[in-house]
């Protein structure tokens, strides 16, 4: 089974808000390019370069991003005290154009050091994968280990991490979905134990990636910091473009900024 089922509450002060989530792009839908580009960069709700980087892939712009505005990106993360991004995050977007395009982007936002970092932060992939309709609708907490600069001296046995959960989508109350760190120490099975003086829900960066088979197995970015939350449409449950379906195998991944 994927994750730990989680069928008891949150206690009130326990659960805590992740920031990249259930944003939408909506508020940009009539701007043209340059406008989009305006908007974006002066946005309050663009937390992180990953969702700066999500908002440009999402909209099918990265592919065509100019030297410019990579360096006015660069300005902005950091005036924001923003960490870079780690290289396999932009391995995971996917561009709409020719297959030129696609690799010449990648790499031309790569080479930008200030944005691209392999020190900066750190990717974590949950250790099983699942399908979108469970993820989606079933009451789950995902374990996500972690060694932090900051806790290289714990005296504590069992492995740092922190409990990532589901609150699931319900036809009733679509509105109930969420995502949050668990802070609650009450609810720590025994192998994993959090330093709730260490990790931040601030920190942490999830996204959500679909399995596809191009040429081999890769991992997409399914952008969910910028497509709200779930709906039923359709007598399908659907989450931004997609409807979420149990063919469809997805994971789960955590960017965490080590800088902080």
């Amino acid at each position: 089974s994927s994750g730990i089922n989680a069928e008891w509450p949150l206690r009130p002060g326990f659960q805590t808000y992740i920031p990249n989530l259930f944003n939408s792009l909506e508020q940009f839908k009539d701007l043209d390019e340059e406008q989009f580009y305006a908007a974006l960069f002066a946005s309050t709700d663009v937390k992180n370069l990953y969702m700066m980087f999500e908002a440009l892939g999402y909209k099918g712009y990265l592919g065509r991003v100019t030297e410019e505005q990579l360096q006015q990106i660069v300005k902005i993360k950091q005036e924001r005290g923003w960490c870079a991004v780690v290289p396999e995050f932009i391995d995971s977007l996917r561009l709409y154009r020719s297959l030129s395009e696609f690799i010449n982007s990648k790499g031309r936002v790569k080479r930008v050091h200030e944005l691209v970092s392999r020190t900066d932060g750190k990717m974590i992939v949950y250790s099983e994968v699942t399908n979108h309709l469970h993820f989606v609708t079933n009451e789950m907490m995902y374990r996500f280990f972690i060694n932090h600069p900051k806790t290289t001296r714990c005296p504590e046995p069992t492995k740092c991490g922190f409990l990532i959960k589901v609150t699931p989508f319900s036809k009733a109350n679509p509105e109930q979905f969420n995502i949050q760190l668990v802070t609650d120490p009450a609810l720590y099975p025994a192998d994993i134990h959090l330093h709730r003086d260490v990790i931040s829900a601030d920190n942490i960066h999830l996204a959500l990636e679909w399995e596809v088979e191009v040429n081999r197995t890769a991992w997409w970015n399914m952008y969910i910091s910028w497509i709200s939350k779930p709906v039923y449409k359709n007598e399908e449950v659907v989450w931004g473009e997609w409807p979420c379906r149990a063919a469809e195998t997805v994971r789960l991944v955590v960017y965490y900024d080590m800088t902080k």
